[in-house]
């Protein structure tokens, strides 16, 4: 019996069935490929929302496809073969020529280029042969009855939806219950201070540098500082969030860790400090509400408790399903058909909401010694302005924002800093009000700065001048220990692990890249390294004593020279070039680099995993990352 008939209906039947198990069947490879690229089986709770979406867009693809023939042919014959055979190829290919431009040529080539123009060509080739060879390939199933293979495929269909909601549950996200895990100091001698790491997304040191055109009143974060350790010259080792925060947490460069470009994760064999704290019985908990901190990229290994807070996102998606292509496609075009009305939720938890749960789990008697770690999104875009009334300046939306935009972007970024000082100083009161404050350690700190056009850009990520490096560093000791000291000494992002494992008297890995900040003695010419890859950028820079080397690849989107020189006595702005005009410095720069850049490769994806003499335990087993 032919799997073919000449009823308009059944034909259209066919073709949108066909068009249905296509879809589904795009989407259970796409999810199989982020579960593999992530090494953990977590990621297939994106099976349900890629079933649904792409299985969507086959069946609307394919019943445009059939009603074509349709009206060409009264009686065409289409099978659902027929529409499975055109659809996978086309869905297929589609996918593969965003995430090879994206992943693979690491979003440096544009359509109307030699190379664009190659992959176009080359997607399309891949569609007509994927098409022809699937045909060959049905032609098998040609004479199998129709309306058991058309209800097979719907069956199918829902039974991978029913298995991806069921994935979903296994791999909750949001804020959940308050429930300390036990703590079980395993070194000697008496219980060792509790560690608080706040880490506030995208918020430049200048704006809160008295004396500063920027500045902004900060009355909680300068009690903070009063009571500590202020380090006012601090640099990032990226200018985005991931690589940047994997520093922070491993002491490593992103050469080093490899968590450096949107598909990479932090890598199962390398140790962060977190988790070697909870390796001596610290009891670790961490709050986050960046979608680049999720379990997916392994930043909850190691931690007793993980709690990401999880945007509203549309559609209904989870965390996993917001890495599928159709996701990101379907979010751009719906922020663009509402710009101008912005829901906070949509992007991240606000800092009130991050403030009570970090304050839920400081008042249930928390176990000593804990290591809690609160992340703050507020001062990365979009920003909004305060009290939330809708309004808000977001990338997504406006990448290019016209230069007469500036002040007001600048006071809603401003807006959003006073308003995170105020949650800070309500977390900080909370913290007293647990009985902790005198034994606990606090760290604040962000991981990476802002621009605003003071070379011609906006945003972050694309370059590695001193407005998206320079970060504030805070550490204030048990008992106001140094209280009201003020550091000038060049340090880094790397040096926040080493500084605290230090001060708490607990080895740490011999290949940390940073430096024990209270027990090195300050170098003022210390060599510091940082480094970007993104949106087609990448980016080195050095930085030694008054001068800072920076290298881009050529033909950068961001349209950066490929090496500069900056003194930054006499040109703070970094506004003067002096690479030709000063060869002898620009050499000796240059080599420092790809000597420290080498040093960094060479260790890459080799670093072992630290036996702790004082732990008892085994090392907790990485758990890959999940997104």
């Amino acid at each position: 019996m032919s799997n073919r008939s000449s009823h308009p209906l059944l034909v259209l039947f066919a073709g949108v069935s066909g068009g249905l198990l296509a879809g589904a069947v795009v989407g259970l490879l796409e999810t199989i490929y982020l579960s593999a690229s992530s090494a953990n089986l977590d990621s297939m709770s994106a099976l349900w929302f890629a079933i649904i979406t792409y299985g969507v867009i086959g069946f609307g693809i394919a019943f445009i496809w059939t009603i074509i023939r349709l009206a060409r042919k009264l009686h065409a014959n289409v099978s659902w073969l027929d529409s499975l055979s055109v659809m996978i190829p086309l869905l297929v290919f589609s996918i593969a020529l965003f995430r090879v431009r994206r992943d693979l040529l690491k979003e440096t080539v544009t359509w109307n280029e030699p190379v664009g123009w190659l992959l176009l060509v080359g997607a399309l080739l891949g569609i007509s042969i994927g098409f022809l060879l699937l045909r060959a390939l049905f032609k098998r199933l040609a004479n199998a009855a129709p309306r058991k293979v058309l209800l097979s495929s719907w069956g199918l269909v829902i039974v991978l939806v029913i298995v991806g909601w069921f994935l979903k549950s296994l791999a909750p996200m949001g804020p959940g219950s308050v429930e300390w895990p036990a703590a079980n100091w395993k070194g000697e001698g008496d219980t060792p201070p509790n560690v608080l790491l706040i880490v506030v997304d995208t918020l430049r040191d200048d704006f809160l540098t008295k004396g500063s055109p920027h500045y902004v009143e900060t009355p909680n974060i300068d009690s903070l500082a009063a009571q500590g350790i202020r380090f006012s010259d601090c640099q990032a080792q990226a200018s985005k969030t991931r690589p940047s925060v994997a520093s922070i947490l491993t002491s490593l460069y992103p050469s080093t860790h490899g968590c450096e470009r949107k598909i990479h994760g932090l890598p199962p064999d390398i140790l962060h400090f977190p988790q070697l704290l909870g390796e001596v019985g610290y009891a670790t908990v961490g709050l986050v509400n960046n979608i680049n901190l999720t379990p997916f990229f392994g930043f909850d290994r190691g931690f007793d408790v993980y709690r990401y807070l999880e945007p509203s996102l549309y559609f209904g998606a989870n965390d996993a399903a917001s890495n599928l292509v159709i996701y990101g496609t379907a979010r751009k075009m719906i922020e663009k058909i509402t710009a101008g009305t912005y829901q906070v939720r949509h992007y991240y938890w606000e800092a009130q909401a991050v403030t009570e749960l970090a304050t839920n789990w400081l008042e249930a008697s928390p176990p000593e010694p804990f290591f809690l770690w609160v992340y703050y999104m507020d001062p990365h875009d979009p920003y909004f302005d305060h009290p939330f009334n809708g309004e808000a300046t977001a990338r997504v939306v406006t990448p290019n924002p016209p230069p007469e935009k500036l002040p007001v972007m600048l006071d809603q970024y401003k807006a959003e800093i006073r308003y995170m000082d105020e949650q800070v100083g309500q977390m900080l009161k909370a913290l007293d009000k647990s009985g902790n404050a005198d034994n606990t350690i606090i760290v604040f700190t962000s991981d990476h700065g802002e621009e605003f056009l003071e070379h011609g850009g906006w945003w972050h990520g694309t370059t590695l001048y001193h407005e998206v490096l320079d970060v504030p560093l805070i550490v204030r000791l048990p008992d106001r220990q140094m209280a009201g000291t003020v550091r000038t000494d060049p340090v880094m992002g790397v040096d926040v692990a080493p500084t605290v494992v230090d001060f708490l008297g607990i080895p740490y890995p011999e290949a940390w890249e940073g430096i024990p900040l209270f027990s090195t003695v300050a170098d003022p010419t210390r060599t510091r390294f940082s480094e970007v890859d993104h949106e087609g950028n990448q980016v080195k820079a050095i930085n030694q004593g008054d001068w800072i080397w920076i290298q881009a690849n050529p033909g950068n989107p961001r349209n950066l020279p490929t090496t500069a020189l900056f003194n930054l006595v006499n040109d703070p702005g970094e506004t003067l070039n002096l690479a030709e005009q000063n060869p002898q410095m620009a050499e000796e720069m240059q080599g420092t680099l790809l000597e420290l850049q080498e040093q960094a490769l060479s260790r890459k994806g080799s670093i072992p995993q630290l036996t702790i003499d004082r732990a008892t335990e085994e090392r907790l087993r990485a758990l890959g990352y999940t997104k």
